[in-house]
């Protein structure tokens, strides 16, 4: 751990964390692109449709939905989004762990925010589903 702290982590351990941060963040797009798909009647499209698919799912669509995340949330995510496209699309850059490791730190709190919307936005959705059974 010393030499984590002290001089940063190996190469291979930055790149993990990197992976391992891109495909959370892949994960949750993947699950907004269906809300948006399924409840928005239209996937969001275009050169910008990753920040704005990220944006739609902290507004609520009247009569539709409520929001799925809230801004905070959709504010920490937005941070992963950002990494996500430098991870993904930035072959030559070398990853430094002083820009990772902060985003690594932060997954915990979000996590907890991520449970406390999806688990509102679940309800949501078990109420909607029981309203169209009676």
């Amino acid at each position: 751990m010393r030499r984590i702290a002290k001089e940063g982590p190996r190469t291979e351990l930055v790149v993990t964390v990197g992976w391992h941060l891109h495909n959370f963040y892949t994960a949750l797009e993947d699950l907004f692109g269906r809300v948006a798909a399924e409840l928005n009647a239209a996937p969001v499209q275009g050169p910008r449709s990753h920040a704005a698919l990220l944006q739609r799912m902290a507004r609520a669509v009247p009569e539709v939905r409520p929001a799925v995340i809230s801004r905070p949330t959709m504010l920490a995510l937005d941070e992963l989004r950002r990494f996500r496209h430098v991870f993904r699309h930035a072959y030559t850059y070398a990853l430094q762990w002083e820009k990772i490791a902060p985003l690594a730190a932060a997954l915990p709190e979000l996590m907890a925010a991520l449970q406390r919307d999806l688990t509102t936005f679940d309800r949501f959705l078990a109420g909607a589903v029981s309203a169209l059974e009676e």
